[in-house]
């Protein structure tokens, strides 16, 4: 998926005059994540009415993390949390029935993965220009963030399309298993405002442009193949407290 330039760092840098002066960064932060994804996978489910099916769905998380003061202006930025991955997808699944066996033919009307994710990357910083105080709070910056991020996930949900649960069968479907789920490259950018003597707040547009889900046998798939996602984008709320 292509990347696409965040529109919070397109509005500054075009109307924001910025101060070259490198900035020292030594800071623990808090983050809340929101983001939006669209889906297609080959629904493999169905043997030979196999066909291609799409969903979109919210997933959200909360890590903390740490940054420093790299070169100049480049910072590095490590951090752990919870990352939950969901898919608003219709496809038929492994439903397990044990109160009442029907044999019916069970599809998702959603499902997700709970993971605990790890991550680091390189970050730029550009501090804004003084004189534009009055507008934005002074020594405020702009930031680009690249993240390589890893998931491990230990409970997975699928919610079928019965309602509650059918024939006291439970609904969701909860599975406890343990594995490496997969992986993704994230940009963010936005911008850190101080709010009182190192604490600051930020908010960023998050885009990834490249993640890799690992397939799930409970869709009759190969659990040592992957896919991706279509089209992903949200933001995060990030708390900061700084140490300099």
């Amino acid at each position: 998926m292509k990347a696409h330039t965040p529109f919070v760092l397109t509005i500054f840098l075009v109307s924001i005059k910025s101060s070259s002066q490198p900035i020292k960064i030594s800071e623990f932060g808090i983050s809340q994540l929101f983001l939006w994804n669209k889906t297609a996978i080959f629904d493999a489910y169905s043997g030979a009415r196999s066909s291609r099916k799409t969903g979109q769905a919210w997933s959200y998380g909360t890590n903390i993390n740490y940054s420093h003061s790299f070169y100049k202006n480049v910072y590095a930025n490590i951090g752990l949390g919870y990352f939950h991955q969901r898919f608003g997808i219709h496809r038929g699944f492994d439903f397990e029935e044990p109160t009442t066996a029907t044999g019916l033919f069970y599809n998702t009307d959603n499902y997700s993965y709970k993971t605990l994710q790890y991550f680091g990357g390189l970050g730029y910083s550009k501090r804004i220009a003084r004189q534009n105080k009055k507008i934005i709070p002074g020594n405020s910056e702009i930031r680009l963030l690249v993240l390589y991020n890893i998931f491990n996930t230990y409970q997975q949900m699928f919610q079928h399309e019965f309602e509650g649960n059918f024939l006291n069968n439970p609904n969701p479907q909860i599975r406890k298993s343990k594995y490496y789920y997969g992986s993704s490259l994230t940009v963010k950018g936005g911008l850190v405002s101080p709010v009182v003597k190192r604490i600051k707040v930020g908010i960023d547009l998050v885009v990834p442009v490249y993640n890799r889900w690992r397939k799930d046998a409970i869709f009759r798939e190969d659990p040592d193949k992957y896919h991706g996602t279509d089209f992903s984008f949200g933001t995060s709320i990030n708390f900061i407290y700084d140490l300099n």
